[in-house]
C-alpha cells in the first residue's frame, strides 16, 4: 500500500521471518529482501504492484536500484498499451453495434414507408387514367410525381441498408451487355431530347458479352446517368461501352457539366456526402446515389473511378471484368450447372433459345425501376412540376 501510495518502490527487509522460506528458483539461497515497485495506468482506474526479490548473491545499490525502476516502468508501459488497445476494441464494437441499429433502423422505416407509398400510388394512377376534372387531374399528378420521387428514395435508402448489412448478393447471369446497356440508355432519350443536351452513344458493333446481376446493372446504368443529366445544364453526354482488353469490360459516362471541385473528388463516393453549392437541375439529393453505385460495381468484382474539373465536366468510369474469378462459389457452381463455364458468350448463346430464359432477359429491365428513374429525370427538365409545386404551396 506504501508503494501506491507514494508512487515510489519501498524496499522490504528481513523476508524470511515476514514469510518463512522463500523459494529461490535456480539460486541456492532464497532472498531475503525485496522491492515493491508500484504499476499505475495511465487513467489510474487499475492499480497493481510488482514484486521483486533481489538476489542475495548482488549487492542492492544504485545500478541494481535503476534496473527494478526501468523494468518497472516497461511493464507499466506495457499495461498501457493493452489498456488502450481495449479502449479502441471497445469503441470499434460499441459502432459498430451502433451502425447496426442505424442499418436496421433504415430497412425497417424504409418498408415500413415503402407498403403505403404502393398503396397510395395504385388508386392515384388508377384515378389518373378516368376522365376526372382538369383541376382534379392536376392535383392527382402532384401526388403522383411526388409519391415516385418518394419511392425511389426508400427504394435507394432500402438498396443501401441491405448492402450495409450484407444481405444483398448478386445473381449472374451471362449478358449481351452492348444490347442490355443499349435498351437502358434508349430510356433516357426523351428525357435528354426535351432537356436539350446530346446524348451521343458508343457501343460495339459485335455483341459483347459479359455476367452481370441485371437488376444491379441497371442501377448503375441509370444512377450515372441520371447524374450526368442532373449536372450538365448544356452541351453532351456521352456514354460509350467498349471491351478494354480480352479480360474487361469500360463502361463510361461522360458529360460536359459543372464539374466537380479537385479539393471534393476524394469525398463523392462517401455515402451522404453532397457537394454543396454546384448548379444543377435540382439540388435536392441524398448523398447516396454514387456511394450505392460503387458498391454495386464492387459486387460485380469491379472499380469505380472519377475525373472531373470545374466548369469542364465530369467522367464516370466503371471497369468490369469478363471471367468468374469474382464470383462466390456458390455462384459459380449455379452458373456451371446451367452451362455457363468460363465463356459467357457461349453461356448466352446456349442459354438464349431457352423459353424461360428469354423471358427472364425480356423482363429483366424492371419497369418499376425505371420508370421511377426517368419520371423523376423528367420532372427535373421540365418547368410542369415546379410551376405546380409553387401552386399548391401558395395555396
Amino acid at each position: 500500500m506504501q508503494a501506491l501510495l507514494s508512487g515510489k518502490p519501498v524496499h522490504v527487509t528481513d523476508l524470511k521471518s515476514r514469510f518463512g522460506d522463500l523459494p529461490g528458483g535456480p539460486w541456492p539461497d532464497a532472498p531475503s529482501e525485496a522491492m515493491v515497485c508500484p504499476i499505475v495506468v495511465a487513467d489510474q482506474t487499475h492499480s497493481a504492484v510488482l514484486i521483486m526479490g533481489v538476489n542475495s548473491c548482488v549487492k542492492l545499490d544504485d545500478q541494481y536500484r535503476g534496473f527494478v525502476d526501468v523494468f518497472s516502468v516497461q511493464l507499466a508501459a506495457a499495461f498501457n498499451t493493452l489498456e488502450s488497445l481495449e479502449k479502441v476494441k471497445q469503441r470499434a464494437r460499441e459502432l459498430g453495434e451502433l451502425d447496426a441499429a442505424k442499418t436496421r433502423f433504415f430497412s425497417n422505416v424504409s418498408h415500413e414507408l415503402r407498403t403505403p407509398l404502393t398503396l397510395i400510388l395504385g388508386p392515384v394512377e388508377d384515378c389518373l387514367s378516368l376522365n376526372v376534372p382538369r383541376q382534379a387531374q392536376h392535383y392527382l399528378s402532384i401526388i403522383n410525381r411526388n409519391a415516385q420521387r418518394l419511392l425511389k428514395l426508400v427504394n435507394l435508402l432500402l438498396d443501401f441498408s441491405s448492402l450495409e448489412a450484407r444481405k444483398m448478393k448478386p445473381h449472374f447471369q451471362p449478358v449481351n451487355l452492348g444490347r442490355y446497356t443499349e435498351s437502358l440508355i434508349n430510356m433516357f432519350e426523351s428525357t435528354f431530347a426535351k432537356a436539350d443536351l446530346r446524348l451521343v452513344i458508343g457501343l460495339p458493333p459485335s455483341p459483347l458479352y459479359a455476367y452481370v446481376d441485371t437488376g444491379m446493372w441497371e442501377k448503375i446504368v441509370f444512377n450515372l446517368l441520371s447524374n450526368a443529366l442532373k449536372f450538365t445544364l448544356k452541351g453532351e453526354v456521352c456514354v460509350t461501352l467498349l471491351p478494354d482488353g480480352s479480360d474487361s469490360i469500360l463502361f463510361s459516362v461522360r458529360d460536359s457539366g459543372v464539374g466537380i471541385a479537385k479539393e471534393e473528388l476524394p469525398r463523392v463516393f462517401e455515402r451522404f456526402h453532397r457537394v454543396e453549392g454546384s448548379a444543377g437541375r435540382t439540388y435536392e439529393g441524398t448523398g447516396i446515389g454514387l456511394a450505392l453505385t460503387q458498391e454495386l460495381v464492387k459486387l460485380h468484382g469491379g472499380t469505380l473511378n472519377i475525373a472531373s474539373e470545374l466548369g469542364v465536366g465530369t467522367t464516370l468510369t466503371v471497369l468490369l471484368p469478363r471471367d468468374m474469378n469474382h464470383m462466390s462459389s456458390s455462384e459459380v457452381e449455379r452458373l456451371v450447372n446451367m452451362g455457363a463455364l468460363s465463356n459467357a458468350a457461349e453461356a448466352y448463346e446456349a442459354r438464349i433459345n431457352d423459353e424461360a430464359t428469354m423471358g427472364m432477359i425480356k423482363r429483366s429491365a424492371h419497369p418499376s425501376v425505371a420508370q421511377l428513374f426517368v419520371k423523376e429525370a423528367d420532372q427535373w427538365v421540365g418547368s410542369q412540376g415546379n410551376n405546380d409545386e409553387e401552386e399548391v404551396s401558395s395555396g
